[in-house]
Order: structure tokens, then C-alpha cells, then sequence
């Protein structure tokens, strides 16, 4: 009416949802957020965490006690707690708006969340892609990939390593790109252990992309051989989920020395209490002159990744202690004895 498109006796009746507005998506998370900062559930409010918006804490009105946490994606919501207090979470948020029914991750029944499939194994939680793995199996091993050779390794130790390929199509590049993509769906979400491969072959799509199609055929092949594998996060580790008395923030780090000039490789694993957080392999951003220099680069990359983590936790959590992990004596004399020393 504002804008001179309708008048005030008018009536619109809207046929379909309107996704195509710019502002629709910062719109909804405005609301959303006013309203779950308004909920109260047995004495408890849900708190935002200032450092990752998409995380709330479930606490007592004083804050003394935590009881529950959601992790909030658009319009998924991962609640996870006393069952009593996510019960009544789960209840009051549908008196706000319509809902699906709640899934439950416990023994024997599988979860879908944001491409993952999350079930309980005792008093472990895991997370697996296991349904997408076998869904592209065929598409990437082609229609008989049962009766291809499993691998026990994703990748040769010379992966990446070859020349750039002359007359290369556009075929080839989207081909190329799609598996990478598949690749990446799988790192960033439940395997760790494809990070160094997916990271060289996405070096290559566009130089090389024959040369991806090929490797990628040695990676799937192992994919078919641990397609139940993921993430297994237990509060056995760390001494209960909070950690109570465990072993708190990890940074590990390792990297492989590149001579001649070349770059070095390196990766990183943040933990929180023995479970993973946040990883990342791949080459360094630049040439290092020996082994210790390589070795301190990725302690420092692990050390900004770990403070990343660690705005979280203390968002969370009073204490709990803190560890950078290497293996080179030489580079953890450099970070820990005085300069000149």
C-alpha cells in the first residue's frame, strides 16, 4: 500500500512460499532469533552464543547450570541434552510453529541431519555418510562397482604430481569439478581421512583434469571399502560430554617437508575432549628451508585454528586446558624456549 502497488481494500492471497526476496533469509532469522531468545522451559532460557550465532545454550536463569544446547541451520534444529529439558524444548517450539516429527538418535535408528546420518552406538554418538557414499558409488565406478577392487588407501603417494594436460574440454573440467564437489561434501562433513587427497586433486581440475578423473576411480574404490566409516564422538574420552575432567582443547599438527624448493604439506585436527572439531590438509602458502620451519607453519595454522574453536568453548564452558600437539622436537624447542636461545 506503501508503494502505491495495492489498495487498502484490497485482499492478496499468496498461492506459493516467496523464497526469491533478497532479505527473505536474514528476515526469518531475525524473527527466529527474537523468538527463541523469549523462550522459557522449566526455569531455563536459550542462550546465544556471541561467538557463533547459530549456537544456543539451554541454561538456568542465573546461568549456573547448562542443561541443554541447539545448534540451529535456516529451519533444522539439532537439540541435544537432559532428555527431560530437550523434551521440553521440542514442546515449546512447537507451540511457536509447526514441526515435523522429532527425531530421536538413539540405537538402531538413524538421523538425517544436514547430509549426515547420526545414531548412537552404546554410550558413543557417530555421524556417517554412509547412504550417500553408496548412492554414488555407481555413478563414479560405474554400474558393476560391486565387482571392482576395493583399496585400502585413498591415493598413491605421488598423487598431483604430473604435468599440465594439453587440449583439455569443458567436459573434462565439469566432470573433473563434479568429483572434486562430491569429494568435498564428503570432508567437510565425516571424513577426515579424505582431506590430503581431495585437497591435491582440487589443485588440478582445471590443469589436469583427466589426470583427477583417474585418481578419483582409486579413492572411490577405497570409498567402497569404508563407506560406514565417520566420526565417532565419545564421552569416554574426555571424561563425560562437558569434559569435566578431561582432556579439553587439542591442537594436533604435522607436516611433511617439501626440499628444493618446493611447498610442504601439512594438516591439522582440533579436538575437544578426544573427539574431532575442525580439520583442514593441504600445501602450505609458502616454501619453508627445512623440516622444523615446516613443522613450526602448521603449529602456527593449528594454533589459529584451535583459537577459532576456543571463542566457542569459552562462550561455554569456566575452564578446561589447552594443548598444541607436535612431533618435532626441533619445533617445539623454537615455540617454547626464549628467542636466542
Amino acid at each position: 500500500v506503501r508503494l502505491n502497488f495495492a489498495r487498502e481494500d484490497e485482499v492478496w492471497v499468496a498461492e506459493k512460499a516467496i523464497y526469491g526476496l533478497r532479505q527473505a533469509p536474514r528476515c526469518w532469522s531475525i524473527h527466529r532469533d527474537e523468538v527463541l531468545t523469549n523462550l522459557r522451559v522449566k526455569g531455563c532460557y536459550l542462550r546465544q552464543v556471541a561467538s557463533e550465532a547459530n549456537l544456543w545454550v539451554l541454561e538456568e536463569e542465573d546461568g549456573q547450570k547448562m542443561k541443554g544446547m541447539m545448534l540451529v541451520y535456516v529451519d533444522d534444529l539439532l537439540i541435544t541434552g537432559e532428555k527431560i529439558y530437550a523434551e521440553a524444548l521440542v514442546e515449546e517450539i512447537q507451540k511457536t510453529w509447526q514441526t515435523s516429527s522429532p527425531e530421536r538418535i538413539c540405537d538402531g535408528q538413524v538421523t538425517k541431519f544436514l547430509g549426515m546420518e547420526i545414531y548412537k552406538e552404546g554410550v558413543n554418538i557417530k555421524a556417517s555418510q554412509t547412504s550417500f557414499i553408496k548412492d554414488r558409488l555407481s555413478v563414479n565406478l560405474g554400474e558393476n562397482w560391486m565387482e571392482v577392487k576395493g583399496s585400502t588407501t585413498p591415493c598413491s603417494r605421488d598423487v598431483g604430481d604430473v604435468d599440465d594436460e594439453k587440449e583439455i574440454t569443458t567436459g573434462e573440467v565439469r566432470e573433473a569439478q563434479r568429483v572434486v564437489g562430491e569429494l568435498l561434501w564428503l570432508v567437510t562433513r565425516t571424513r577426515i581421512d579424505l582431506a590430503y587427497v581431495t585437497s591435491r586433486l582440487s589443485q588440478m581440475v582445471l590443469r589436469a583434469p583427466r589426470e583427477v578423473l583417474r585418481a578419483s576411480k582409486q579413492v572411490w574404490a577405497y570409498l567402497k571399502m569404508t563407506a560406514s566409516q565417520g566420526l565417532l564422538f565419545s564421552p569416554d574420552a574426555g571424561v563425560g560430554w562437558a569434559g569435566e575432567s578431561g582432556l579439553g582443547l587439542q591442537a594436533y599438527s604435522d607436516a611433511s617437508f617439501a626440499p628444493g624448493g618446493g611447498h610442504s604439506v601439512g594438516c591439522v585436527i582440533i579436538k575437544w575432549n578426544g573427539s574431532p572439531m575442525l580439520w583442514r590438509a593441504g600445501k602450505q602458502p609458502f616454501p619453508t628451508l627445512s623440516a622444523a620451519e615446516a613443522e613450526l607453519t602448521e603449529a602456527t595454522e593449528a594454533l589459529l585454528m584451535g583459537d577459532s574453536f576456543d571463542a566457542i568453548l569459552m562462550d561455554i564452558f569456566e575452564s578446561y586446558p589447552r594443548s598444541l600437539m607436535i612431533d618435532n622436537q626441533a619445533a617445539i624447542q623454537l615455540i617454547t624456549e626464549e628467542s636466542g636461545a
